[in-house]
């Protein structure tokens, strides 16, 4: 019986989600119309990058909007810290604002360096909405953890903290001639240069957040700490460079535009460092 489809299967991660999945799922070629190739009432996974959302969107069956599942952080809702893609992307904004409230969206903490390549845990990941238990069974399925949460502001913390890593992380090891994320924890230098960093950027996510129930989890200590756990997992593990920059306006632009330009000099200069300019 087929699981459901996936969209991007053949890249990093939707390779992973198949052979998790046990290739019970239709994998969408490039002219397929989204979604009349599934059972109805099943799942469709989307692993493509970020900045493919917008024509996946439009080329899904109107129906099935509803069963799209989401594994981009810096994605979607219209709550911190999706509202990137909202505001920059009217079409994603029509489209997504009218999709369910039940949406399915997942943070993942497990990297897969290349197609077919095995999958490195670096932490549980995280899913909500309609079909949440079922990708949670999919990754397990793939040894991997992950937790089935209740409400839609529990991940967006998760989603905040994921998006601090990707957006600090990538600068601290490229400033520091391309090191490996576990070495950023070694070092004493390294080590202050991200506080700072982070220090920087979390009352960003802090103003976008207006839950105060949040707030312990988002207090400094407890985020550094986070990230470098993180870290840790997949130690050896450096962050690409020119994906970062490709995805910049989804990573470090978010901050840039939710922010004070003249609150972040030290992100700023890191940028400027890596030959970013903002």
């Amino acid at each position: 019986t087929m699981l459901g489809e996936i969209v991007g299967g053949n890249g990093r991660i939707g390779s992973a989600i198949r052979r998790f999945a046990g290739d019970d799922l239709y994998c969408t070629r490039k002219l397929d119309k989204i979604g009349v190739n599934s059972p109805t009432n099943t799942p469709i996974f989307v692993c493509t990058g970020v900045e493919n959302l917008e024509e996946v969107v439009s080329k899904t069956e109107p129906s099935r909007r509803r069963d799209l599942v989401f594994m981009q952080v810096e994605l979607v809702r219209p709550t911190m810290p999706y509202d990137l893609i909202l505001v920059q992307n009217g079409l994603v904004r029509s489209l997504l604002v009218d999709l369910e409230e039940d949406q399915t969206i997942a943070v993942l903490y497990f990297s897969v360096l290349e197609r077919n390549g095995p999958a490195k845990e670096g932490g549980c990941s995280y899913v909500h909405g309609r079909w949440a238990q079922e990708f949670c069974n999919i990754l397990k399925n793939g040894g991997m953890s992950c937790k089935v949460l209740s409400s839609s502001r529990q991940l967006d913390i998760k989603a905040a903290k994921k998006l601090l890593w990707a957006s600090c992380l990538w600068l601290i090891c490229h400033v520091n001639g391309g090191i490996a994320v576990g070495q950023v924890h070694d070092s004493d230098r390294c080590s202050s240069q991200l506080r700072s960093l982070v220090e920087e950027l979390l009352p960003i996510i802090r103003a976008q957040t207006d839950d105060s129930s949040s707030m312990p989890e988002l207090e400094l200590d407890n985020v550094l700490s986070d990230l470098e756990s993180y870290s840790r997992n997949i130690p050896t593990a450096i962050p690409s460079k020119t994906l970062a920059v490709n995805e910049l306006r989804f990573r470090n632009g978010w901050f840039l535009d939710h922010g004070d330009k003249a609150a972040q000099r030290f992100h700023l200069q890191l940028l400027q460092e890596t030959g970013v300019h903002c």
